[in-house]
């Protein structure tokens, strides 16, 4: 199933297995599609709304096969996808510490983002910042 991401969708396509893997709940489509506008590489926290999704569906082709829609949640196809994506020797591999931290900094960089004098739109609005990031800590 890995084969069918393809390349240029490969660092979203991990960023929404670690939301799923780890979230403290289930997530709606609108929830995962935004998830690939944190941008937190170099270090420096940012949410980029661009990177949102248009069509959250697209999610769904993003992760070829690895996710499936039930009732508008989004979740893992199989429990062996997560077996698969804890493997060391995945090439979408997850580690839980490093999610839990980023999932955390994700909310709180959202939150702060939230603060600033400009207005942050999305698909729908974030709800998650408001929910769970000291789960994450």
């Amino acid at each position: 199933m890995v084969s069918k991401i393809k390349p240029n969708h490969l660092r979203d396509a991990q960023a929404i297995m670690r939301w799923l893997l780890f979230s403290v709940r289930q997530l709606d489509l609108k929830e995962v599609a935004a998830v690939v506008g944190f941008e937190l590489s170099d270090g420096r926290p940012g949410f980029d709304k661009d990177r949102f999704f248009g069509n959250p569906k697209a999610v769904l082709d993003v992760c070829g096969g690895l996710v499936v829609m039930s009732q508008d949640r989004v979740t893992l196809a199989h429990l062996t996808v997560r077996e698969f994506l804890l493997e060391q020797a995945s090439p979408l591999h997850v580690d839980e510490r490093e999610t839990h931290s980023l999932i955390a900094r994700s909310c709180l960089t959202y939150l702060l983002d939230e603060l600033q004098p400009r207005v942050v739109a999305g698909v729908g609005g974030f709800p998650l910042h408001e929910e769970y990031p000291q789960c994450h800590l």
